[in-house]
């Protein structure tokens, strides 16, 4: 959040680039979230994981409604030393899966605690018609550099 943080023309931005995101997006609201081993549920409008469109509804680029809940499905978690990683997977609408990898450096008895962020990887975040795709858009090596902000 803050100054740097990546956002698109539907945020009210002239181009997608980095800046400061507006309400409910801005992390100013009253958030919660509930976790299993399986699912991490954010709790408050226009809390979010990855990109701020992407919501159990669809996206809100494409006419979805603010959700104010959103759950995601976590896919995988791992601990190697101290990075910890973990893949959150959200079907957004009907046939619209996204995969968000997160990294942590800080280890923690806590499942979630540290500080997470995107891994700077190529396919960090991906989206396509099936679970686990990435046949509609990912992330490229250059875009770890150019979105450095969503990093």
């Amino acid at each position: 959040m803050g100054g740097q943080t990546w956002l698109e023309t539907w945020q009210g931005v002239a181009a997608d680039g980095c800046g400061t995101p507006v309400s409910p997006f801005d992390g100013s609201g009253s958030f919660t979230y509930s976790y299993t081993s399986t699912t991490l549920t954010l709790i408050g409008e226009g809390a979010h994981i990855g990109l701020a469109k992407v919501n159990n509804a669809g996206e809100i680029s494409n006419g979805a409604p603010l959700a104010s809940q959103i759950a995601y499905t976590i896919v995988e978690q791992s601990q190697e030393g101290d990075v910890r990683r973990m893949t959150l997977r959200i079907e957004a609408g009907s046939g619209v899966w996204w995969d968000f990898k997160l990294i942590s450096g800080t280890p923690a008895s806590a499942p979630l605690a540290g500080t997470w962020k995107m891994e700077p990887v190529e396919g960090a975040f991906a989206v396509g018609p099936s679970a686990g795709s990435r046949e509609w858009f990912f992330n490229t090596t250059a875009d770890v550099s150019t979105r450095a902000c969503f990093f």
